[in-house]
């Protein structure tokens, strides 16, 4: 995928991407008014490392993304008229048993009008008001090429295409970069998933450009 939005906004369109199969783009962030406790291994600060072995890299210029073998760019396109400086670009993994999949987002804005803390303030916001997400997990970590960066992980339960509600988890990366511009990364899949794929380590291994 290839949009043009502002970061907070590409947030839903992340949603809409994690639906599976070939109805990823349609409305799968009807979110349930209901969370669990994000009780994951991979809370706590993010520290920056290596990818695992095998991954591959996506370069997007100002971040470059590592995810697993067989994720895949999203193809579609749409625009924001308000902010056509922002650019993002999602990856789809292969689906499990069940038909879901887990999903990558990553946004680049090279010039915000917030910081990346007031942006993440807004991410809390939007989820708490239109989806009933109250337990978030946030912590500022340092980054190498960022001026400021911040870790922001939840849970909330999605509606899938037969009706099932399933527990998704969410983790993002927001940084204000030295260049002045800003990155957003998203990671999400099913909770009973999430450490197996490890979603996490899609934020730990990125790299910023210097």
């Amino acid at each position: 995928m290839h949009v043009h939005c502002k970061p907070a906004r590409c947030v839903s369109q992340l949603g809409r991407v994690i639906s599976g199969g070939a109805v990823a783009l349609s409305a799968v962030l009807l979110l349930a008014a209901c969370t669990t406790d994000p009780a994951s291994p991979s809370d706590g600060p993010l520290v920056p490392g290596p990818a695992p072995d095998g991954w591959e890299a996506v370069d997007y210029g100002t971040v470059t993304v590592h995810v697993p073998a067989g994720f895949e760019p999203v193809d579609g396109a749409s625009a924001d008229p308000a902010h056509p400086d922002a650019e993002s670009f999602a990856l789809l993994g292969p689906a499990n048993d069940e038909g879901r999949t887990p999903g990558v987002t990553t946004t680049v804005a090279p010039d915000p009008d917030r910081t990346a803390s007031v942006e993440v303030d807004a991410l809390e916001n939007q989820w708490s008001a239109t989806r009933g997400v109250e337990d978030f997990a946030r912590s500022q970590v340092s980054w190498p090429g960022a001026e400021s960066a911040v870790f922001l992980a939840f849970e909330s339960e999605a509606t899938d295409s037969s009706g099932t509600s399933v527990p998704y988890r969410y983790e993002w990366f927001v940084a204000d970069l030295e260049d002045g511009s800003q990155v957003l990364v998203g990671s999400v899949a099913p909770v009973a998933d999430f450490d197996e794929l490890q979603m996490h380590e899609v934020l730990s291994s990125l790299e910023l450009a210097p």
